[in-house]
């Protein structure tokens, strides 16, 4: 070993000099202590599902309704796969940003029925306040194919909130 390596690591220098760059990195760093509690969408798609239909709620308490859907109407709501789609008390799409010629399209329609003969649209209307899974098959407006989704639908004043993940 190098003498002066030695003579360094014997006089506590080089662990001072390492503690340093790590104190001095992490001060460079902008830290989010609460990022580390939200759940990936990589490793954990259900649990990110339920905080992203979480997040649309509070979004409704706390700014209304009016503006809850207007923001969910735009592209700057979505993430990846996950976009908020919302249904009125009449179970009328009011709100879907990656498909807008939905808004309007009552879920009990067949437009809201898969391939397979479920019919999904009403399984999502009969999401209760603790919230439901709906699976079924769906097109992917990122990839144009119709796949398996799972969604998370939690109802609130009589609005239907919900966004999911494809299976892929």
């Amino acid at each position: 070993m190098n003498w002066r390596l030695k003579r360094w690591l014997n006089t506590g220098v080089l662990a001072l000099a390492a503690v340093t760059v790590l104190a001095l990195g992490a001060a460079c760093v902008d830290i989010d202590v609460n990022s580390s509690d939200a759940p990936s969408p990589v490793t954990e798609p259900g649990a990110y599902t339920k905080a992203f239909v979480e997040d649309a709620v509070e979004r409704y308490d706390d700014e209304g309704l009016d503006d809850t859907v207007a923001y969910y109407n735009t592209m700057a709501s979505v993430d990846g796969d996950w976009y908020v789609f919302i249904a009125d008390e009449d179970g009328v799409l009011i709100s879907h940003a990656t498909i807008p010629d939905n808004v309007g399209k009552p879920l009990s329609s067949d437009d809201f029925k898969g391939s397979d003969g479920f019919h999904f649209g009403n399984a999502i209307t009969e999401a209760t306040e603790d919230g439901d899974w709906v699976s079924y098959t769906y097109l992917n407006p990122n990839t144009g194919a119709e796949e398996q989704k799972h969604s998370w639908v939690v109802e609130k004043d009589g609005f239907i909130f919900g966004s999911g993940w494809y299976q892929r």
